[in-house]
């Protein structure tokens, strides 16, 4: 994932890799992991970031993005500058290691926002619920239908992922099944919230 925030005037960062929504989802993930029992942060890789289970992210992010996630706008453009330069004659293109933030991303994984989103919401309801999966797939079901509720006749999208409500968080769905797929869903989740707490983001799930 290689996209770079889109700069306003007067600027003196950019953000190397992925969205500002990319890293809503992993400050939102640590929220979380901060809430669970049976996770240990590890609270000097997380010391730059202050308390974030008390702070909404909006004001967080515009006040610790460069700091964290930045690269300084000059130090980037030349990497690019360098990194677009044909190779001299004889020899193979030059690897150059991409300018990061103190906090960067996982390298070479894809981040899709939806299915993170959706192990983050299933994370959510596991730890509301005491790790209790049934009772974290009736939450999950019942989320979504308020959420469906609230945004009927609305542009805005429903933030729960609707396959996983009517086939496999059903009361009367298969066993065997269906609930296999939601032990694949819980253990990603679980997975993922293992790796932040590590400090990586999302890591190997």
């Amino acid at each position: 994932m290689s996209s770079v925030r889109r700069n306003t005037k007067g600027e003196t960062h950019v953000l190397p890799r992925g969205k500002k929504e990319v890293y809503r989802l992993w400050f939102e993930f640590l929220k979380v992991v901060k809430s669970d029992s049976a996770q240990t942060v590890d609270a000097k890789k997380y010391k730059r970031w202050g308390e974030v289970e008390y702070r909404k992210f909006d004001p967080w992010w515009e006040k610790n993005w460069r700091r964290l996630f930045g690269v300084r706008k000059e130090k980037y453009e030349s990497f690019m500058a360098s990194a677009n330069q044909p190779p001299k004659k004889g020899k193979g293109k030059r690897e150059l290691d991409k300018p990061a933030g103190i906090y960067s991303l996982t390298d070479g994984k894809e981040i899709k926002k939806a299915a993170m989103l959706t192990y983050l919401r299933m994370y959510q309801c596991l730890v509301k619920e005491g790790k209790d999966r049934k009772k974290a797939i009736a939450r999950y079901r019942k989320l979504r239908e308020e959420s469906e509720v609230r945004h009927k006749g609305t542009k805005r999208r429903v933030l729960y992922s609707p396959n996983l409500v009517k086939e496999y968080g059903s009361e009367n769905a298969s066993d065997d099944l269906h609930g296999s797929t939601m032990r694949r869903y819980f253990r990603k989740a679980e997975k993922i919230a293992k790796n932040v707490a590590k400090g990586a983001f999302p890591g190997e799930y």
